[in-house]
């Protein structure tokens, strides 16, 4: 089945809601699984004290000391200051 074809079933009502709640189930624990596998990508490839860009349109063309790692984030702050920063997620950070 592709995918137009499921949407105009669900838009048509041909799935009952145990159906649509299974749907939505396998697709949540796919785009986790993916997100979790680029954040373990992430957290291999850096290191606290590293020279990192941030991927977002507000920090562009600026670089960061990456100061900690968490689960899910990183804490950068802008290179030679000793107050401040950002927590960005660290899917969006990459090495400078």
């Amino acid at each position: 089945m592709k995918v137009s074809q499921v949407l105009q079933a669900i838009n048509e009502g041909q799935f009952s809601d145990a159906e649509l709640r299974q749907i939505n189930n396998v697709l949540v624990a796919r785009l986790k699984a993916a997100r979790s596998v680029k954040a373990a990508v992430a957290k291999a490839s850096l290191e606290v004290g590293m020279t990192v860009k941030v991927n977002h349109p507000q920090l562009a063309g600026r670089t960061f000391e990456l100061v900690e790692m968490r689960r899910t984030k990183a804490s950068v702050r802008p290179k030679g200051d000793m107050f401040g920063g950002y927590n960005v997620p660290l899917s969006l950070v990459e090495q400078a």
